[in-house]
């Protein structure tokens, strides 16, 4: 068992903010130096546990073995259909996984709302989501009045869901962003929220967030008011805090204060807020029942510790429908893998026409001009020019740019839709992938005078697309 002090050695030592893959790192190593022989050649088979670089492999060993997990049968998709190391990464791969498309799209089949007011909470690396103890107790509190779920890379991920693959294993550090890629989460994910609430139905949503970081995209989605949000969208956070916070541990911790942040977000004055912002959205019926429910379960006190309180506790919710929680139920039947295949027709077609008629000619014109440029001067450059999309592209980057400033309503079928339709000019404009999600056009890199050597490897530097490159950095 890690002490808080250990803890707190662990995230001001990691080099990264986001740092509760230090403390699975940490686990997975002592636990992998404990096992003996063949013990540790199954181990280090079954998570690719490389001797040169462990460290991804150790951390998926240690979320193995800290909360359970379901047999094969019982996961939504199967671990023969797995891709662990497609889901670690701030990248548009990540952002955009098939595998985040796939639960989607058997979440919105599966899943039937319970109440008409969601709660969410921001994402955690403790994963599963619902083993987290300050989520979960929440949850079983208030489980009469709102359903639970959290924003992550993914998308909204209920509660429910949370315990399935892909939803325990990505790894994303809000930290090490760069701007275009935290832009793209927030336009994706805001899309992938909104959808999700329609879909479903939710008449408010209530957002119980401490960190600013991850508040922003709906902040954004209340400010612009979509779909009328400012009669639907509360957020509930405690603004004090965070200041008071900042400025007494913001040099101890350095950026680490935003997961002390995410850490004490179980604050009493955090969850009085909630509590109260949730009574406002309560028909009459039920905030009768919430006061008489509060009576009983707390008096002052977080938990109903008598015998005789909690047996009336008790009967109280049995009467009223309450059903206990099950964390880890299984998905029932497995759930096709979604792929390019699997796409709207309709887009596809209009997606072609577009790039036909109007991307790839204006990108031909364009970049010819710009590799002239991208070879005269001797200065910072970017793959990305402001004025046309550069070097190279990627297939988010065509999909914001056909809907030209429009909100994205589906992000995930129309990406994939996007990426199908691109498929087919790639033999007519000489077009070339990067890990199936960057594109690049063989001649006009030629024109540039850049080696597809030296393009692959800046890009396999950062493992995101837009970066500025130094003249020395290539061949000019």
């Amino acid at each position: 068992m890690t002490s808080l002090f250990e803890y707190l050695n662990i995230i001001t030592e990691s080099s990264s903010p986001t740092s509760d893959n230090a403390i699975y790192y940490k686990i997975g190593k002592y636990r992998f130096n404990w096992s003996t022989g063949g013990r540790k050649e199954s181990l280090m088979k079954k998570y690719n546990i490389s001797k040169t670089d462990p460290r991804a492999g150790l951390i998926r060993y240690a979320k193995d073995t800290s909360a359970k997990i379901l047999p094969d049968k019982d996961e939504v998709i199967h671990r023969d259909k797995w891709d662990l190391d497609g889901l670690n990464g701030e990248t548009e791969f990540q952002l955009l996984h098939p595998d985040y498309w796939t639960l989607e799209q058997f979440i919105l089949k599966d899943f039937k709302r319970k109440r008409d007011i969601l709660t969410i909470f921001e994402c955690s690396n403790i994963k599963p989501y619902s083993y987290k103890t300050s989520f979960r107790t929440t949850w079983q509190k208030y489980a009469l009045w709102t359903d639970f779920a959290c924003m992550s890379n993914p998308g909204v991920i209920p509660m429910d869901y949370s315990h399935f693959y892909p939803f325990r294993y990505d790894e994303w550090d809000h930290f090490a962003e760069n701007d275009d890629i935290a832009n793209k989460y927030c336009l994706v994910n805001a899309a992938r929220f909104i959808h999700y609430v329609k879909k479903l139905g939710y008449k408010h949503v209530l957002v119980v967030m401490q960190h600013p970081h991850t508040q922003k995209l709906f902040d954004q989605i209340y400010k612009d008011n979509v779909e009328g949000a400012k009669d639907w969208l509360h957020i509930v956070t405690d603004a004090q805090f965070h200041s008071t916070n900042k400025e007494k541990n913001g040099p101890k911790f350095k950026n680490n204060e935003g997961l002390l942040i995410s850490r004490t977000m179980s604050l009493p004055y955090t969850f009085k807020a909630f509590e109260r912002e949730l009574a406002k959205h309560l028909d009459a019926e039920d905030s009768k029942k919430f006061e008489e429910f509060k009576k009983l379960a707390w008096d002052g006190d977080e938990h109903a510790k008598e015998q005789s309180k909690k047996e009336e506790l008790d009967k109280w919710l049995e009467e009223n429908g309450y059903e206990p929680i099950d964390y880890m139920r299984p998905a029932g039947s497995s759930f096709k893998r979604l792929t390019s295949d699997d796409v709207d027709s309709k887009l596809v077609g209009s997606y072609k026409k577009w790039l036909e008629d109007k991307f790839f000619p204006e990108y031909a014109s364009e970049e010819k001009d710009f590799a002239k440029e991208f070879k005269e001067k001797d200065t910072w450059y970017r793959l990305f020019s402001d004025k046309s999309l550069g070097l190279c592209f990627t297939v988010l980057d065509l999909l914001l740019k056909y809907y030209d400033g429009k909100a994205l309503d589906d992000p995930d079928t129309q990406y994939w839709s996007m990426k199908k339709a691109l498929s087919e000019f790639t033999q007519k404009y000489e077009l070339k992938d990067w890990k199936g999600y960057c594109w690049w056009s063989e001649k006009i890199l030629k024109q540039a005078g850049v080696s597809e050597k030296d393009l692959k490897e800046n890009l396999d530097k950062i493992g995101i697309i837009q970066l500025k490159l130094k003249q020395q950095d290539v061949e000019l």
